[in-house]
């Protein structure tokens, strides 16, 4: 019987998710201007990763810098 993942597995599973959709839009689109903005959500996927890892500097730096 499979285990019951917990609440943090999901979250995590959903911003890989998020991020990894948000990169392939950035890979394959046409338009410059829907790549730029899926960037925004790549970069937004990657802060919740980084808040996920506790690691509260860096996804605040990259908060500020990147998606601000």
């Amino acid at each position: 019987m499979l285990p019951i993942p917990e609440m943090k597995d999901l979250v995590f599973l959903a911003f890989a998710g998020l991020t990894l959709g948000f990169a392939a839009i950035v890979s394959f689109s046409r338009s410059i201007v829907y790549s730029g903005f899926a960037l925004l959500g790549t970069f937004a996927g990657a802060v919740g990763l980084f808040f996920l890892l506790s690691s509260d500097f860096v996804a605040v730096t990259q908060l500020l810098i990147y998606v601000g």
